[in-house]
């Protein structure tokens, strides 16, 4: 079974265990954020422009593919800790995500499949149910 193949299984598992979502926002406050994708969970802190990325991301996805494959890797700031999300759309809207986080001297290494139209959806969900709460709490202005 090839390293693909394993992230899916994995990701079905988790899928039955917590639900259905991909991605969601929760605990925006004092410059702060969590960031869950799936069963990971990421602190952000407010030099990470994280509706922006993500808005970038839905942009760049939603493209034609002039490859194979899109590639996109975001970076999300910690206090003491880094993540790295790389997105691979290919041919068939398949999108992999691989998580990256780096909390020195620690790597933890993940990766999950979706399908890109439902990604995107949830994305767009998230950032509209967050927009009041995340312009408060989490931005400087």
């Amino acid at each position: 079974m090839n390293w693909k193949d394993k992230c899916r299984v994995l990701s079905d598992k988790i899928s039955d265990l917590l639900g259905d979502y991909m991605i969601k926002i929760t605990d925006i406050r004092g410059g702060w954020l969590e960031l869950h994708i799936k069963e990971r969970v990421f602190s952000a802190s407010y030099l990470t422009s994280v509706a922006e990325d993500l808005d970038n991301l839905i942009m760049n996805i939603q493209k034609p593919l002039v490859d194979d494959f899109y590639t996109e890797t975001i970076y999300f700031d910690g206090e003491g800790s880094e993540l790295y999300l790389t997105f691979r759309k290919d041919r068939n809207d398949c999108l992999t995500i691989i998580w990256e986080e780096y909390s020195y001297p620690k790597l933890t290494l993940d990766c999950y499949e979706c399908d890109t139209d439902e990604f995107i959806r949830e994305v767009l969900s998230e950032l509209e149910r967050t927009k009041e709460e995340y312009d408060k709490e989490f931005t400087l202005k």
